[in-house]
């Protein structure tokens, strides 16, 4: 909390914890898998020369998301979005909480997503859902899978853009 007291905007202050905690993680961090990942596979295929495959490499995993050949744009930003909520999450909560941030973030998000399944199923048990079906359709409201991963997609946008939010007025309040 030290920084706070640093003659420096809010902007300034906000901009920094979000490159020093989130953008130089997400970029030294792969860079420390890759060199760890292939330091180990060196050392295992030394001891194990019948081990081939021991080299890690980042183009496979991507080629995974890629399927044949063509970007699937929205599971591709779904992914992107989720990497990202894995960051900016704690780092609201941080920015919310005093004591004990990460416990009560957890708690706090473990409460939300247990109340909407928990409505969730009321309001199914309640209107009897079950056997409301469109003739020859499974899904009530999505016509494919796609519709499904861009309503995702969007909806992990906005709970992202609404936690740097939380965040920013987090920090805002604090240093006043």
């Amino acid at each position: 909390m030290v920084y706070l007291m640093l003659p420096a905007t809010n902007s300034e202050k906000f901009v920094f914890e979000i490159l020093s905690r989130i953008v130089a993680f997400i970029i030294l961090m792969p860079l420390l898998y890759w060199i760890l990942a292939n330091l180990e596979g060196a050392v295992f295929h030394y001891y194990f020369p019948e081990l081939t495959n021991y080299k890690f490499s980042f183009r496979d995993g991507f080629l995974a998301i890629v399927k044949d050949g063509k970007f699937e744009f929205w599971a591709l930003i779904l992914t992107l979005q989720g990497i990202l909520f894995m960051f900016i999450a704690p780092f609201a909560g941080a920015g919310y909480f005093s004591k004990s941030p990460l416990v009560k973030t957890l708690l706090t998000f473990s409460i939300v997503v247990i109340g909407y399944f928990l409505f969730a199923y009321i309001v199914n048990r309640s209107l009897n859902l079950d056997g409301l079906k469109p003739v020859g359709k499974d899904q009530i409201f999505f016509r494919d899978g796609q519709s499904v991963i861009r309503l995702l997609s969007i909806s992990m946008f906005i709970i992202n853009m609404t936690f740097l939010a939380i965040a920013w007025f987090s920090l805002k309040e604090k240093e006043a």
